[in-house]
């Protein structure tokens, strides 16, 4: 088993799979190892952050009607955001085999009434489609400061999210990617010169 110490020794890869793990030491940690394994598209693509939704997440699956909040990331006052994309890996389709009328997924804060300023109307029946920052808050090269806890939002057309009955979803899945950073993790991040 090498070690750290062999890494010069090791073979070299020539090309990285976003599946692929590196280690990190996880600096804010607690347990019996500050070493935690991430997936390489994290830090590959430049996101620090990652969530994926299936279609029987607990607060969709649950939801009485068309549509549904998911919770994804509780604000810190100093963060920022500057990029986010969603990506479509299953597509969203109900239980008896056929379509939704449509099944939109937006992403934004929850000081947005339509939780959409991030990422708006994204078409989850089409499997590796991809948005990036369609929401109109996020563009540019500045960063913008979060308002508010990030939620995602299910809106299905042509059956009640929770209604089997009615053929509710029986795959689906989208991984949303964002890369948001609190401002004081910048402090002494180098040694100084």
């Amino acid at each position: 088993m090498p070690t750290l110490d062999d890494t010069p020794t090791l073979d070299r890869l020539a090309a990285v799979s976003l599946q692929d793990s590196l280690l990190i030491s996880e600096k804010g940690g607690n347990g019996s190892t500050l070493v935690r394994r991430i997936p390489a598209a994290l830090t590959n693509l430049g996101f620090t952050h990652a969530w994926v939704v299936n279609y029987d997440n607990g607060t969709i699956a649950a939801d009485e009607d068309t549509t549904a909040d998911v919770h994804l990331h509780t604000r810190i006052a100093t963060e920022k955001i500057s990029n986010m994309w969603i990506i479509c890996t299953e597509a969203f389709v109900k239980a008896d085999g056929s379509a939704f009328t449509t099944y939109k997924v937006d992403v934004g804060d929850n000081t947005d009434a339509q939780r959409d300023n991030f990422i708006d109307d994204f078409d989850a029946k089409v499997v590796n489609s991809i948005a990036q920052n369609t929401g109109g808050s996020i563009g540019g090269s500045a960063a913008v400061a979060l308002a508010g806890d990030i939620d995602l939002r299910v809106t299905a057309n042509g059956a009640n999210l929770d209604d089997t009955a009615a053929g509710a979803s029986a795959a689906g899945q989208v991984v949303v990617l964002a890369t948001i950073y609190d401002l004081p993790d910048f402090k002494d991040i180098v040694p100084a010169t």
